[in-house]
């Protein structure tokens, strides 16, 4: 019994060792957390109804604009730099082409390419010939509408037509003059008969079977078609403006 007091003395003596020896812990710093990242936009979806093939089309209408008028802008390019406005030079005619001999070998190449793919029997050959001959059949206005000028002067004519004449037929250069000399007389007698007229049509048969004697025989044959082109038309006539003066059927 006298051990009990002793024991709770020790154990109360224990306690308050403990009680000082113990410390509270210091609060920690508060932890900071990383704020969120925003969620990415979603993209929008394709818009694929209407309004989108409406804008699309709209885009390629605009495309299809910018390249007709560019188109547009060279054909007048090209018309302005084969006009054949023509001007008096001293005592010749010449054309912004050159002279008349040289305006009137591009309208005969031209008329020739015309009626060689008319002729043809591949329609995509006369297609490519057709396309390749658009632009100077497009050129041929300025010319036609001075037609009637260079026709009431036999020796303009001459030159003209003389050059047209050869360039149709295949004529060999070294015929030329006479080409040009025969053109001139029968131009200058048909000057002082009704056009068409029965007089007219017999100068204009003369002319045409002179100038086709300066072929050979196989020339002629091979030539026909053209020959026929101005049986049609006209010798004495320009034939692309003698064509379009014909009434349409």
């Amino acid at each position: 019994m006298k051990l009990i007091p002793v024991v709770l003395a020790v154990l109360v003596l224990a306690f308050v060792v403990v009680r000082l020896s113990w410390r509270a812990p210091s609060n920690p710093a508060p932890t900071t957390l990383p704020w969120p990242e925003p969620p990415a936009p979603i993209a929008a979806a394709p818009d694929t109804g209407l309004a989108g093939r409406l804008a699309a089309a709209e885009r390629e209408l605009a495309a299809l604009r910018e390249r007709n008028a560019a188109l547009e802008r060279e054909v007048e390019t090209l018309r302005a730099q084969a006009g054949s406005t023509l001007v008096e030079n001293g005592d010749r005619l010449t054309f912004s082409l050159g002279t008349a001999r040289e305006s009137g070998r591009f309208v005969g190449e031209t008329l020739r390419r015309d009626l060689e793919a008319a002729l043809s029997s591949d329609p995509a050959e006369a297609r490519r010939l057709r396309e390749e001959n658009r632009l100077n059949l497009l050129s041929l206005g300025p010319y036609i509408r001075e037609a009637e000028r260079i026709e009431s002067d036999p020796v303009r004519f001459a030159e003209f037509q003389g050059a047209l004449v050869q360039e149709m037929l295949g004529i060999e250069p070294k015929h030329e003059m006479e080409v040009e000399v025969l053109l001139e007389a029968f131009k200058a007698q048909s000057l002082r008969v009704e056009p068409g007229s029965a007089i007219w049509a017999y100068l204009d048969q003369g002319v045409r079977e002179r100038v086709a004697a300066l072929l050979t025989t196989e020339e002629q044959g091979a030539k026909a078609a053209h020959l026929r082109y101005f049986a049609e038309h006209g010798m004495l006539f320009i034939p692309a403006y003698s064509a379009l003066k014909e009434p349409s059927p």
